[in-house]
């Protein structure tokens, strides 16, 4: 489908009187969420090249991949309400100053596969964690 534009003008004036109360506290607050989730972001390949690095070393069967691997399922579940939150700050502030006849903006939800695979990490540390006390049960009955 094609579509054109001849001409379009748009005129933003008195934002600031539109702005809701609170927005420069908000978007600061935004602002910090953004650093804390890159932060996480950054976390989660080092502890999966840690897990990585120790079942390599033959660790596999290590309390401490437990701890790795939930902090990587944490840090998933984190990253994606820090992104929800960030989103709502944004659409709000868009919301009081943007108005378009015939069309309403939408919150973008984030990306669900970061809940996903949150939730598949923590259940395989979860799994990990009974093989372990399996594997410490096996060792002391012998």
């Amino acid at each position: 489908m094609k579509a054109e534009i001849e001409k379009m003008a748009v005129q933003l004036s008195d934002v600031k009187d539109k702005l809701p109360k609170g927005a420069f506290v908000a978007e600061m607050f935004s602002y910090m969420l953004a650093l804390f989730a890159l932060f996480v972001m950054v976390m989660i390949p080092v502890q999966t090249f840690r897990v990585v690095r120790s079942i390599t070393m033959n660790k596999i069967f290590d309390p401490a991949n437990i701890q790795k691997l939930r902090i990587i399922g944490y840090a998933l579940l984190v990253y994606y309400a820090a992104e929800l939150i960030f989103n709502l700050i944004h659409y709000r502030i868009a919301a009081s100053v943007i108005q378009v006849d015939g069309y309403s903006l939408q919150v973008d939800r984030g990306n669900i596969t970061f809940v996903l695979l949150g939730f598949v990490v923590l259940m395989f540390a979860e799994v990990l964690k009974v093989s372990v006390q399996l594997k410490e049960e096996q060792d002391l009955t012998v």
